[in-house]
């Protein structure tokens, strides 16, 4: 990537260079390099608005508003995605009208969904879906909305629509042959099965999707699917919350608070005092 990256600045490309610095940023995303993924994602679109590529100022306002989403920023995410969504859609550009859109209304589906407007969630669940049937058949876009209309539905309790979500980001990450994207659709089977109270397939896809991303060196992923792991234990008899099911939710805790995942962080140490505090001295 960084070879990319200086091949774009020696031929002088700035839409080079703009792409260069979305995909930095995107991989410096997966790998827990927040603080630096947040200045390549705000390199990105500044020079996108010089060069006036409204798809490329798009994509980076959509991730770098995904990132301000799990920092806790949920106004500011907000605000930002409302104004590319405004702009994707009066665009006259099929591209950016179509495919950024989906994108947009996909991280709003979690910027809601985490600041606890499920209701507003709901509504751009609605208009997700509504955008993927104009667009038509696009992986990549498709994939981006099944990781925020799954917890929508399981907070609604409708159980037959998240298990149709979850089903689908396994079709589309099977099609496509991603393992990243495998190992995302493994995580939601996992929160389907905790949800339903299936504590041995819920461990099983937990597992899984920790390996996976263990494997990829994505510690906040890999988070989530250790915090799932404490979950389900805690749903079981009391004697099954061992010691070891306990260090998994703090490994997840302390990856919260070091990457800046506050809500998370919160959530986790919540959960970890509870524990504490219910456990024999």
């Amino acid at each position: 990537m960084t070879g990319a990256l200086e091949q774009a600045q020696k031929a002088g490309s700035q839409r080079g260079l703009t792409l260069c610095h979305q995909a930095l940023g995107a991989v410096q995303y997966l790998l827990g390099e927040w603080d630096k993924s947040f200045i390549s994602y705000k390199q990105s679109i500044d020079l996108a608005r010089q060069v006036g590529s409204v798809f490329g100022e798009t994509l980076g306002v959509q991730r770098l508003a995904l990132l301000e989403t799990k920092l806790g920023l949920y106004d500011e995410a907000h605000n930002r995605l409302l104004q590319a969504h405004k702009t994707a859609r009066e665009s006259d550009s099929t591209m950016v009208r179509l495919h950024s859109t989906g994108r947009v209304l996909s991280t709003l589906i979690q910027n809601r969904l985490e600041a606890g407007d499920i209701t507003q969630a709901v509504n751009y669940v609605a208009e997700g879906w509504a955008a993927q049937q104009e667009a038509g058949e696009c992986i990549s876009c498709d994939v981006l909305i099944y990781p925020g209309v799954v917890p929508v539905y399981l907070a609604l309790g409708d159980l037959e629509q998240a298990k149709w979500a979850c089903d689908k980001a396994r079709e589309t990450a099977a099609s496509f042959g991603s393992r990243a994207w495998t190992a995302v659709a493994l995580y939601l089977q996992g929160l389907l099965a905790k949800y339903t109270g299936d504590r041995t397939e819920s461990l099983r896809y937990f597992n899984q999707s920790l390996e996976m991303f263990d494997s990829f060196g994505q510690p906040y992923d890999a988070a989530l699917s250790k915090e799932g792991l404490f979950d389900v234990n805690c749903q079981a008899d009391s004697d099954l919350l061992d010691g070891q099911s306990a260090s998994l939710l703090e490994q997840a805790t302390n990856v919260y608070a070091r990457l800046g995942a506050v809500s998370d962080e919160k959530r986790a140490r919540l959960k970890l005092d509870n524990f504490n505090a219910s456990s024999p001295r």
